[in-house]
């Protein structure tokens, strides 16, 4: 055997191992659920939190969140309560017309597992207008929220952020080395 084609052997065998490797590292595990006997309250709860964020009735906002709520997906760490309330107030005082669109909402009850209990989840398209602009922003949105004790405890926060930044003006730039960055 060559250098050549035992080189390219090696090579084969480690991407093939490596692929199954990263393939072994995914861990989804299945939810058994069911639709909870409280669904209509647990949508109204959904539909309250959303609308008053929306329209800024902060402290019903507040009235509808545990003590000890967090929310993940805003960045490397999760948000409290408070902190959470106070992104939501940046938000309208720095643009108008908050809103979300072609929205679903849905409640299930997770049998078992970290979110087990009543959850809703909740999509649509999120929209606001920045001050100034002449034009909304528009973005998909998903959430999961746990309910803990008639309340949103734990919300998990979905949301396209690349869609945002380009609308409101910014570009994608690749790295100046074609390699692409290596």
């Amino acid at each position: 055997m060559t250098t050549t084609v035992f080189k390219h052997t090696v090579i084969a065998i480690i991407a093939i191992f490596s692929t199954a490797f990263s393939f072994a590292q995914v861990n989804f595990t299945t939810m058994d659920y069911s639709i909870p006997k409280n669904q209509a309250e647990l949508i109204t709860l959904g539909n309250d939190f959303f609308h008053s964020l929306v329209s800024g009735d902060f402290e019903k906002v507040s009235s509808l969140m545990t003590d000890d709520f967090q929310v993940f997906g805003n960045g490397p760490q999760p948000l409290d309560k408070q902190t959470f309330i106070d992104v939501w107030k940046g938000y309208h005082k720095d643009g108008t017309s908050h809103g979300i669109s072609e929205g679903q909402i849905f409640a299930v009850n997770i049998k078992e597992g970290p979110l087990a209990g009543p959850v809703i989840l909740m999509w649509g398209a999120a929209s606001w207008t920045p001050n100034g602009a002449d034009k909304p922003i528009v973005s998909w949105v998903h959430n999961v929220m746990q309910v803990k004790d008639g309340k949103i405890g734990l919300i998990y926060h979905h949301q396209d952020q690349l869609s945002i930044l380009m609308q409101m003006g910014f570009t994608v730039v690749p790295p100046s080395d074609q390699s692409g960055g290596k």
